[in-house]
């Protein structure tokens, strides 16, 4: 699946809408009318109302997929955006001129955010050129450490974003700086250990495979040059 698949698959999904925290940034409305000239959802914008408007007509947005709710500080519109999902006035959270740690910490805060019993985590999808899919990598943004549970967690969490968006068996490659295990080396155990649980039905819906080095798991060129995967 490709991004203009994505979109379409969107698309398709009616009546949803994203709420923006702090909407008030270029990039961001740039996206928002792109996404709206496609169909994609309808869009609450939180953020200085006057501003706001202003920015709008400037993009010449199409005011009727939006709605914009006035905030006076980034923290006030992350709670305001947070509430908006939680509350079920809109569909999913979107990042705006906001910094990451303002955002997390309305989504996680204990009274109206939007995290579960899993781990948060953070799963980047990229469209690569030569590339019939995406490939997705996580977590590159939010777990410094995380453990072997964790990890588990983190990887069914990325599992569940690629059937969402489309594919029915993701492949996962665990990384690490070698394709062998060396137990020197916690990162090749882990990845050995998370291999061996979704063979052992631990971790289902997927196929990993583990310790892998980057070029290994994303090129068959790549990985036909390494003994151990002629």
């Amino acid at each position: 699946m490709k991004l203009d698949d994505l979109i379409m698959k969107a698309a398709q999904l009616q009546n949803k809408t994203a709420a923006v925290a702090h909407a008030e940034d270029e990039e961001v409305l740039h996206a928002i009318k792109m996404a709206i000239k496609r169909k994609v959802a309808r869009f609450l914008l939180v953020g200085n109302k006057r501003n706001l408007k202003e920015l709008v007509k400037q993009h010449e947005i199409n005011e009727d997929w939006i709605d914009i709710i006035h905030s006076d500080t980034p923290e006030e519109s992350a709670k305001i955006a947070v509430q908006a999902v939680s509350e079920k006035h809109a569909d999913i959270l979107m990042k705006g001129h906001v910094p990451t740690a303002v955002l997390l910490k309305a989504v996680l805060n204990k009274e109206y955010g939007l995290r579960t019993a899993s781990v948060l985590s953070h799963v980047a999808a990229f469209e690569v050129p030569g590339f019939d899919r995406f490939i997705y990598v996580t977590d590159s943004a939010m777990n410094i450490a995380p453990d072997l549970n964790m990890l588990k967690e983190i990887t069914i969490n990325s599992v569940q974003v690629a059937k969402a968006v489309g594919n029915d068996m993701p492949k996962v490659a665990v990384l690490s700086a070698v394709e062998v295990v060396n137990p020197a080396m916690d990162s090749t155990l882990t990845a050995a250990s998370l291999a061996q649980m979704n063979r052992r039905g631990q971790i289902s819906g997927c196929l990993i495979d583990g310790p892998l080095a980057l070029d290994n798991a994303i090129s068959q060129t790549a990985a036909s040059h390494k003994k151990n995967y002629e």
